[in-house]
């Protein structure tokens, strides 16, 4: 696919084809809806670069996942071009600038900036896509579906939204039919005018109206390109995304940094991380087991630490050590779990020793946890 990989934050999709080697050429693409990395790897087989993909899949969305991906929203992408060493943030989250916080839409100039930036396709190639989902009566995906459930109460509050996806009081289940000829107007218009229809001429005009913005304001947004903070791992480096907001990559580099002055017991578990994750998954989820079983075994001394450091009535104290240890038996199940839907490649898996891309467990950044749980 080229020399150019991409890995996306707030927009749900991600294309990889960081090495070249001599090896047949490779690619893969990763969405939260199946649909829309089907339509991914098929512009990647008509020739199309991780940028184009990453375009299509991510308009693609905007028809089969609208609970996460909108025209009025926006994203952050990290793009490494390999023939330059280069790796730059894109920047296109929608940030307020009207009254009462409303926000620029910035999705389509953000996708659209992606796709110039990192593409060789035409335009209209990645948008027809999205376009023909969208007026299609293509069924609610199984996404869309959990997500719809999973907010129904706050759909229903929205008087629009509970039109569209409540129209009989309850969500639309999975398979029922979704055309969407509003949004397959408005991305026929963006394929065959560009994005600036949507943030200038009538339909930029009517954007700004309805969400009280100046219009000039709606037609000067322009995305914005910028450096990344990136932390050195080996032979290879974690870059994230360096925005004006303070928790961005510099915060997130720092935390990850602050591991150096780590107490003893900390440090050595991080050093241990390399051979605990090349270890198989199965023979992770017996470490998991032993320490699920030990935890059984001391059952009563954890539940008395308990009860002393944290004032306890005894029961829940025994309750809360034994429940600890069954949630270990239950993570250690995940080694023989698999779920999600897969669109399968339209060639054999091939890996290649020095072409194939990695995916690294690095451990937990941070935990929050809505109750008060230890582990003693």
């Amino acid at each position: 696919m080229g020399a150019i990989a991409i890995a996306a934050a707030l927009l749900p999709g991600c294309v990889n084809t960081k090495y070249k080697t001599n090896a047949p050429v490779q690619s893969y693409v990763a969405a939260d809806e199946p649909r829309a990395a089907s339509i991914g790897r098929d512009i990647i087989a008509q020739g199309g670069r991780a940028g184009d993909a990453a375009a299509a899949m991510a308009l693609a969305m905007t028809a089969t996942l609208p609970s996460r991906v909108g025209l009025a929203g926006g994203g952050v992408c990290v793009v490494f071009n390999a023939a330059k060493k280069e790796v730059r943030t894109l920047d296109f989250l929608p940030r307020p600038a009207g009254p009462g916080g409303v926000a620029v839409p910035a999705f389509l100039r953000g996708v659209y900036a992606l796709q110039a930036g990192a593409g060789v396709l035409r335009w209209e190639q990645v948008v027809i896509p999205a376009e023909q989902l969208a007026s299609s009566n293509t069924g609610v995906s199984r996404a869309l579906a959990q997500d719809l459930s999973a907010n129904a109460a706050r759909l229903s509050a929205d008087a629009e939204a509970r039109r569209i996806f409540l129209p009989s009081g309850t969500p639309l289940a999975e398979g029922t039919p979704f055309p969407q000829m509003d949004l397959a107007n408005t991305l026929s218009q963006v394929r065959r005018s560009g994005v600036a229809s949507m943030y200038g001429g009538a339909l930029g005009a009517a954007t700004a109206q309805s969400l009280a913005l100046d219009p000039g304001a709606l037609r000067g947004y322009q995305p914005r390109w910028g450096a990344t903070t990136a932390i050195p791992l080996g032979i290879v480096s974690m870059n994230f995304a360096q925005l004006p907001e303070p928790e961005s990559g510099a915060a997130l580099a720092a935390a990850w940094n602050a591991a150096a002055d780590l107490p003893p017991a900390q440090r050595a578990a991080r050093a241990a991380q390399a051979d605990w994750e090349r270890l198989p998954a199965i023979e992770r989820a017996g470490y998991l087991r032993k320490i699920a079983a030990k935890l059984r075994e001391h059952r009563t001394d954890l539940a008395d630490i308990i009860v002393q450091e944290q004032g306890k009535v005894r029961g829940l104290a025994q309750v809360e050590a034994d429940f600890t240890a069954d949630y270990l038996d239950y993570m250690a199940e995940w080694a023989r779990r698999i779920e999600g839907d897969v669109a399968h490649a339209g060639q054999p898996l091939h890996l290649h020793p020095a072409g194939a891309w990695i995916l690294q467990r690095l451990g937990a950044l941070a935990t929050a946890l809505a109750v008060r749980l230890e582990l003693q």
